[in-house]
């Protein structure tokens, strides 16, 4: 009688646990909102980018975000930091910001050795891991490229266009 009591209330335990996990879960949306913050007044813009938002390109993608979906625009002269938080807990990723390819030339993977700018790249990380770049902005045209193999081939990458006549950070969607 004792172990089927304790048996139906373990059931209860596991019946309540369920329900709670299931109402409080929350899926990431289509795609991720107000993740750029900027100060017009200390020329300073950030981005909270997280890899594998959602299964949006097999879950290669910055915030639901692959290949040119989307376009950063910031002034040059600006400071601009960068936070990458890996949500996969199957793959690691990070961001290099590197010079635009050709679809051709596109690179296998690629090291923080072959940022196009100083500083603007993170090591690879892990589920739930995070890192931050920070870097001055100098005009031209790159792109966001997860240098974890071979990520970048299938379209983890994003467009950050650096321009002399922008006031303020801008960000195009297609």
């Amino acid at each position: 009688m004792i172990n089927f009591i304790f048996y139906r209330i373990g059931l209860l335990v596991m019946l309540i646990t369920m329900l709670s996990a299931c109402t409080h879960q929350q899926a990431p949306g289509l795609y991720k909102k107000n993740f750029m913050h900027y100060d017009m007044n200390t020329k300073q813009v950030h981005f909270d980018l997280d890899a594998a938002w959602n299964a949006n390109n097999n879950g290669y993608n910055y915030n639901g975000y692959y290949q040119d979906d989307m376009t950063l625009r910031v002034p040059a002269g600006w400071k601009v930091s960068i936070t990458l938080t890996n949500l996969d807990a199957h793959a690691p990723h990070s961001i290099v910001l590197t010079e635009v390819f050709a679809t051709d030339d596109i690179p296998d993977e690629l090291t923080g050795e072959f940022s196009s700018i100083k500083r603007a790249y993170t090591d690879s990380l892990f589920a739930n891991e995070s890192d931050t770049m920070h870097f001055q902005a100098k005009e031209g045209r790159y792109w966001l490229f997860c240098g974890v193999k071979r990520h970048g081939i299938d379209g983890m990458w994003l467009p950050l266009n650096i321009e002399s006549n922008l006031q303020i950070p801008v960000i195009d969607f297609k």
